[in-house]
């Protein structure tokens, strides 16, 4: 028997048969059924009274009726597609009136229509419009039921139809979306915004500058008070800027103030007589004040009720929506953490110590994981809230001076001065004054002294308060006498030392080139009297200078050892500061004929050789340095590099053979290098058995890779459109592969700090064919079987470009993907920059890990124009005629930007359709497009950083599964566009801003064409995308002398420097893009 219930009273229109009124009556009684008894009811209903999808259209007359709540378990009926756009036009025209149910089935099903396919439509996205639906409508509904990807992706879907029409009701539901999905992306939509008052408080408010919003309120509060005298239409101006006052007041830690507003506003003058449950709050609020009372009982039982809401509310969450998901989560913790509190006390009268102590410490722990992914703002109700907690415990304990109440006020104490911290690095300097004013009133009414940390915090909130001479006064008389340190902080130490050593040598380096630019003007103008002078008074002041340098010789020495013994210190601290080993390599590589440099390097190596695992981001460049020479300097370096490959040989033997084959993979003259790491091999084979059969295996394994990557295939397969598979010869090096006890070579294996690799999934055999991707060096896809069962795809290559530079490129990515994850407002958003496994086996020879489910820019552009713009103009027409003008003799600027404009008009963008087809799911497109933004955000920028060119669209895949964009090398290009290579470099090869000196200069910092910005959705390059390149850039700025390091170091790689261009070029440029960085 159906439960639901039957309405009072239930107006038919007199025209239904009686099919059609039974049908409506009994959907109206399904009402309250759960959606599992809600299909069965509705099948059941369906198949007695035989109804298929045109009775219920027709039964569908009345607005309120309860058939909505059963529609999707009608349309999959045979349905008449006019009737079907009928019946949802009827729907949106009466939105405001239907049930909460009938919008979520409606939109649910319009949602499922999406992923089906159209018959006769060959195209996914025609699935959207084949239908005649108000997307915009559709927008509204899904906010009503709290969809709010599907609300934005309604709105994308209405933004491409021929309908479309800006609106302040558009902005209204962007806003709204975005405040909840995506922060970034309010930033977009307020930028299009007309700049009324409102939306400057709007923009004040996002962007949590509270002081600012705070006065425009208050002006709006005195304006009318002044105009209270004269008619007003509208009331609301008075009472809507009390509430923003109140709320900035609250945000900037005055809550007293804000108490105050909202009690002078008559809006909330019975506030006090109403009780009003405010969800999760309210349970928390009522657990927290038993609590304080010391009535565990009552308070365990609000804590019940409160987790019983938080369950039944988890239900009607957008689970696509991780800020929904937050504001869940928050209150959950509060909750938890004060049942946890209740649980310390075994009885009435008992507090049991030991466990607080473990409590205390998971709290800790939890905080710390928090913060890592959650702004300070957001987790400052729950600190607040454990702090209250703590007070309520500390009142619970009766004896001062007890065990249990110096463990709850130690912990209170220190929560406290967390709390200050956290809300100082936040800028939040209201809330830390309010939390240092709350620990000193507490220690003096506990005639408790306050120690030294939260001292120096409050000196801390001080002098960022912009009160730097009360700091330094109030420090001075909180100390009695003064100590210095004999042991200074290493980090700071070493950035003192070095910097000190950088000052004094740079001295006279930078007043030589301005003396060089002035010999340069003079030889322009021989005659010209006031350059002779500035050059003679500079002259004479370098030789000063030197003079004086000469004299401090040993100052800089002793700076330059200091610094360089302090960032060693900084790597045996562990695993924060191991960026300092860029900088200790870039100083020991640029001082090596130094004895003493040389001597304090060995001696630290020695100590750290438990800890060699620090130096693996830097094996090129320090394998680049080897020579045969027997010096101290070659004496470390060589004794750093076994020590790494004993350690870590899956991570560095390959490095090494590369550079033994350096002679192997195509003719050319021995040289030190090659020498040198043969020399270390064959120590190395000489030691160890274990390491001597993992190096004989991975040379026989690189043997065999490069003579696959250099055999001739059948000129019948590389003529053939689609290649067949092509055996491999049973007498081939690689078939003889079989069983090594070598980890797959493709695999990035992360970094065991025990050296323990017994785990990693071996080599097991190779497929015994491969397959050819076209280019004039027949790049090969061959598939490696792991013991694990698994088939790693890779590609051998063999030719004439240098894998070596792509796969040093691809090193700096990674340690750049490091300093993102530093960064809170970089890793909140998940910034990193995709890389792949790029392993060289010799001069002219490596192997590629094969990047699955990617497709590139370019091939899906060139079928996607064709498909959805058919009267635009073809690629060919469109390059046709902006050719034509530029050839053109009476060509100017001017008319080429015409003739440009013209074909913007005939040649819209379509790549926001990559989107629509790949990701069906509102959720999934929602994931997919903000993966795409703001990985092209951060590759852009990167790419900036370090010059690198050749950006076509062939070269740039975009991942089918996750939308980031991968930039990736020249071989790659050959791979997709079957065309052959006809540059001598690798895409990544091309550097430093080398793609200005190549026939066609590259001019532009990076690709952001209309297509690039046409899949960032209606807000483009504003918002999401701007937002994350001006994130990016300041990491970028606060790490710049980490960069110029890490780029530093590529001039003593022989792979980057190339007859081509000079290290003075080289180093010039990384210069100028570093102090770019840094700015003015």
């Amino acid at each position: 028997m159906l439960s639901g219930k039957i309405p009072d009273s239930l107006d038919l229109e007199s025209h239904l048969n009686p099919r059609e009124t039974v049908m409506v009556l009994l959907t109206s009684c399904l009402e309250d059924l759960n959606p599992r008894v809600l299909a069965e009811a509705t099948q059941a209903i369906s198949q007695i009274l035989q109804i298929n999808g045109e009775v219920f259209w027709a039964a569908n007359v009345k607005e309120n009726t309860s058939c909505w709540k059963v529609f999707e378990f009608f349309q999959t009926n045979a349905v008449p597609k006019s009737l079907l756009s009928q019946c949802f036009a009827k729907f949106f025209a009466s939105l405001e009136s239907q049930s909460f149910s009938g919008i979520l089935s409606v939109v649910g099903t319009l949602s499922y229509l999406r992923t089906e396919t159209v018959p006769k439509k060959p195209h996914s996205f025609d699935a959207d419009y084949w239908l005649e639906v108000d997307y915009f409508q559709a927008a509204k509904a899904a906010l009503k039921v709290r969809n709010r990807t599907l609300a934005l992706l309604f709105n994308e879907l209405w933004k491409c139809s021929s309908i479309y029409h800006k609106s302040d009701e558009d902005d209204a539901i962007l806003l709204n979306v975005f405040q909840s999905l995506d922060p970034d992306g309010v930033d977009g939509v307020m930028s299009t915004m007309s700049l009324r008052d409102e939306t400057i408080l709007e923009t004040y408010n996002h962007q949590k500058e509270f002081t600012k919003s705070m006065c425009a309120y208050n002006a709006q509060l005195m304006t009318s008070s002044l105009l209270k005298s004269f008619p007003n239409k509208s009331s609301t101006t008075h009472e809507t800027a009390t509430d923003g006052l109140s709320h900035s007041l609250a945000q900037m830690g005055c809550f007293v103030g804000a108490l105050k507003v909202v009690y002078e506003n008559p809006k909330f003058a019975d506030l006090r007589s109403k009780r009003q449950d405010s969800g999760l709050n309210y349970f928390i609020f009522n657990a927290a004040r038993a609590f304080n009372s010391s009535d565990v009982q009552h308070a365990t039982s609000h804590l019940q009720d409160g987790f019983l809401h938080l369950a039944s509310s988890i239900d009607l969450m957008d689970m696509t929506n991780a800020l929904n998901i937050q504001s869940r989560l928050i209150p959950a913790i509060k909750l938890h953490e004060l049942q946890t509190a209740a649980s310390l006390f075994k009885s009435s009268l008992s507090f049991d110590t030991e466990k607080a102590e473990h409590v205390f410490e998971e709290w800790d722990v939890r905080l710390q994981r928090l913060l890592l992914k959650i702004k300070f703002e957001d987790l400052e109700s729950m600190i607040a809230s454990r702090i209250s907690c703590l007070f309520s415990l500390l009142k619970s304990i009766s004896s001062p001076l007890s065990a249990a109440f110096t463990t709850i006020h130690q912990y209170l104490q220190r929560t406290i001065i967390s709390y200050s911290k956290n809300a100082r690095k936040s800028s939040n300097l209201q809330f830390s004054t309010n939390a240092m004013t709350l620990l000193k009133a507490l220690n003096s009414r506990l005639s408790r002294a306050t120690d030294t940390v939260a001292g120096l915090e409050d000196l801390k909130v001080l002098y960022h308060q912009g009160n730097a001479t009360l700091a330094l006064r109030k420090l001075k008389e909180s100390t009695s006498s003064t100590e210095y340190m004999t042991k200074l902080n290493p980090f700071h130490a070493a950035k003192l030392f070095d910097e000190s050593h950088e000052a004094m040598k740079s001295l006279v380096e930078e007043r030589q080139v301005e003396l060089d630019a002035l010999n340069a003007k003079l030889k322009a103008k021989p005659d010209d009297s006031i350059t002779k002078q500035s050059a003679r008074r500079l002259n004479n002041q370098i030789r000063f200078d030197r003079s004086e340098i000469h004299r401090f010789s040993k100052e800089v020495e002793k700076f330059l050892l200091q610094s360089i013994e302090n960032y060693f210190l900084c790597l045996q601290m562990g695993e924060k500061f191991d960026i300092c080993v860029f900088r200790i390599c870039a100083l020991w590589f640029e001082n090596s004929t130094i004895p003493k440099v040389n001597e304090l390097v060995a001696k630290y190596l020695d100590l750290l050789a438990g800890s060699n695992r620090k130096f693996l981001p830097l094996i090129y460049q320090l394998c680049a340095r080897m020579t045969m020479e027997e010096n101290a300097f070659q004496a470390a370096l060589k004794t750093l590099l076994i020590g790494m490959i004993k350690s870590h040989p899956y991570h560095t033997v390959y490095q090494m053979i590369a550079l033994k084959n350096g002679t192997e993979s195509k003719a050319s003259k021995s040289n030190a290098l090659n020498q040198a790491a043969l020399d270390i091999l064959n120590r190395l084979k000489n030691g160890d058995s274990r390491i001597r059969t993992i190096i004989q295996s991975a040379d026989n394994l690189c043997d065999a890779y490069i003579e696959l990557a250099f055999q001739t295939p059948p000129a019948q397969s590389r003529k053939a459109k689609v290649t067949p598979p092509i055996p491999i010869d049973r007498n081939a090096k690689l078939s003889r592969v079989v069983d090594v006890c070598l980890p797959v070579v493709t695999v990035d294996h992360s970094v065991s700090i025990s050296c323990d690799y017994s785990s990693l999934p071996t080599i097991q055999s190779f497929q015994r064919e491969y397959t050819l991707v076209g280019g004039i060096n027949a790049p090969k896809v061959l598939n490696c079987i792991g013991s694990n069962g698994k088939v790693y795809k890779q590609l051998v290559k063999g030719g004439s470009d240098d894998l070596r530079q792509d796969a040093t490129l691809s090193n700096v990515f990674n340690i750049m993907n490091v300093l993102l994850q530093k960064n809170f407002e970089t890793r909140q958003r998940g910034l990193f920059i995709e890389t792949y496994k790029v392993v060289p086996l010799g001069q002219r020879a490596g192997v590629i890990e094969w990047v699955d489910d990617t497709t590139p820019f370019g091939e899906y552009l060139s079928t996607a124009h064709e498909r959805y713009n058919k009267k635009d103009l073809t690629t060919m027409d469109a390059r046709r005629k902006m050719m034509e003008e530029h050839n053109r003799d009476e060509s100017t600027p001017k008319t080429k930007l015409q003739v440009y404009r013209e074909i913007e008009e005939n040649f819209k963008p379509v790549f926001r359709h990559f989107f629509f087809e790949s990701f069906r799911g509102p959720a999934e497109w929602f994931k997919g497009r903000t993966a795409y933004t703001r990985s092209t955000a951060v590759t852009s920028i990167v790419g900036w950083i370090v010059g690198l060119g050749d950006r076509h669209p062939q070269n740039t895949l975009i991942n089918r599964t996750t939308g980031s964009i991968i930039q990736i090398g020249l071989y790659l290009f050959s791979i997709w566009s079957n065309q052959e290579l006809t540059d001598k470099y690798s895409d990544l090869g091309i550097a430093f801003d080398q793609g200005k000196l190549l026939s066609t200069p590259e001019l532009v910092p990076f690709r952001l064409t209309r297509d690039v910005v046409d899949a960032m959705g209606s807000n483009g390059v504003e918002g999401s995308f701007r937002r994350c390149c001006e994130e990016t850039l300041k990491v970028a700025r606060k790490e710049a002398n980490i960069i110029y390091t890490i780029l530093d170091v590529f001039r003593y790689d022989p792979c980057i420097i190339g007859k081509e261009h000079s290290l003075v070029e080289v180093m010039a440029r990384i210069r100028e893009r570093t102090l770019k960085l840094r700015g003015p």
